[in-house]
């Protein structure tokens, strides 16, 4: 019986997708020279792997994390990888896909305004389409480059070695 209890607990604990060495990798991100605020990198691989994002911080400063099925652990797995960077924004104030830009207002969509509370959120910028998220990503822009945001036209590739990476992608408008 304690033989049997034993495999069990083994098979049961085997179950779990094991996670592989991970390498760190940070860099930079500037448009032109200047720091890119919000902007997420991805490391898409080039064969087997498992992608990696960051989002950069009011520097330009990004770090990779790679999402297992059992937690995210900062760092990616070595290989080959190709990489799309991209910073979207939403005109109308609303939600972003990668972060809240405004506070959308707690408004019950069966309740009748009142035109004085139809004036006061129009004026604090919230517009029809902060009621329909659906619509959110018809508005949706990228504020770099549109070659950037896809891994297969950004030009960008990078291959990352076990220990620390270092990269520093340097965006043009052109």
């Amino acid at each position: 019986m304690k033989r049997i209890v034993l495999l069990l607990f083994s098979v049961v604990v085997g179950c779990g997708e094991s996670i592989p060495e991970t390498a760190k990798v940070t860099g930079k991100v500037t448009l032109d020279g200047k720091p890119v605020e919000g902007a997420v990198v991805t490391f898409q691989p080039d064969g087997e792997g498992k992608p990696a994002t960051g989002k950069t911080d009011a520097n330009g400063q990004y770090t990779l994390m790679t999402a297992f099925q059992t937690k995210t652990v900062e760092g990616v797995v070595p290989g080959t990888y190709k990489i799309s960077v991209s910073k979207y924004s939403v005109p109308d104030g609303g939600m972003s896909p990668y972060g809240q830009q405004s506070d959308p207002p707690a408004v019950d969509p069966n309740k009748k305004l009142t035109e004085e509370e139809e004036m006061a959120l129009l004026q604090q910028g919230y517009t029809a389409a902060d009621a329909q998220p659906q619509n959110r990503n018809e508005t949706l822009k990228n504020e770099l480059p549109a070659k950037y945001a896809n891994p297969a036209t950004s030009g960008l590739s990078y291959t990352v070695v076990p220990g620390e990476n270092s990269l520093d992608l340097d965006l043009t408008s052109r």
